[in-house]
């Protein structure tokens, strides 16, 4: 009776020692995560810098930009450059890495539909990548008619694509009675004045909420609305 009592003591010792480990654990990678200041680029490789000064390099292929933190995974969003085929050797695919373990993973390496430019699944440019406001998906624009881009939304967790509108550039609002919308620069046809870029405040919808007259007047909103 005696040895059964002091096995069983030592066997609950053992899982609250467990227990406490594990605790450790769970609140060292909490603090990791929380503890990201910036994730930038070196060599083409991405890199992260902690609150501690400490730095730690995510990626070896000297071949990849545009790092964005996903705190929430404890992760880094990236787009390498990759290899294609003979019509199209140089092409992009959006991936992510990460911050512990280093594993990668492929968000998206094509595009659901062939563009009408080089026509081709691949994806030949992806411009300002950014992430959305719940950070659930990802925006960019990328290739998609013979005169122009389009705004497309990637879903992070499957990788589905979704054409927004078509845009040349643009600027998700995240702060602000503007959170939410877009700046947008369109080339378009309007009337016979030929083809130009025009400016616009837009939502996902692609509702204009407001046009500028000029890119002047459109940086001008920007610069007194949106950066301050």
């Amino acid at each position: 009776m005696k040895k059964l009592l002091i096995l069983s003591c030592l066997i609950l010792m053992g899982q609250t020692v467990n227990a406490r480990s594990s605790n450790f654990s769970i609140n060292f990678n909490i603090q990791k995560k929380s503890n990201i200041v910036s994730a930038y680029i070196e060599n083409s490789n991405v890199f992260v810098s902690y609150a501690d000064k400490s730095i730690k390099q995510l990626t070896f292929n000297s071949s990849d930009s545009s790092p964005i933190i996903l705190r929430n995974e404890n992760a880094v969003l990236f787009v390498r450059n990759a290899g294609g085929d003979a019509n199209n050797p140089k092409v992009k695919k959006i991936m992510k890495v990460n911050c512990g373990s280093l594993i990668e993973t492929t968000i998206t390496e094509k595009k659901p539909y062939q563009d009408g430019l080089a026509f081709t699944y691949y994806i030949l440019g992806i411009q300002n990548l950014t992430l959305s406001l719940d950070e659930q998906q990802v925006y960019f624009t990328t290739e998609c008619y013979a005169t122009g881009n389009e705004l497309v939304k990637v879903d992070l967790a499957t990788g589905k694509w979704s054409k927004i509108f078509p845009a040349d550039k643009f600027e998700l609002i995240k702060r602000g009675s503007y959170k939410g919308l877009f700046l947008i620069g369109r080339n378009e046809i309007k009337g016979a004045g030929g083809r130009f870029t025009y400016y616009y405040l837009v939502n996902e919808k692609n509702e204009a909420l407001k046009e500028f007259d000029s890119e002047s007047s459109y940086n001008l909103f920007k610069n007194n609305f949106i950066n301050n």
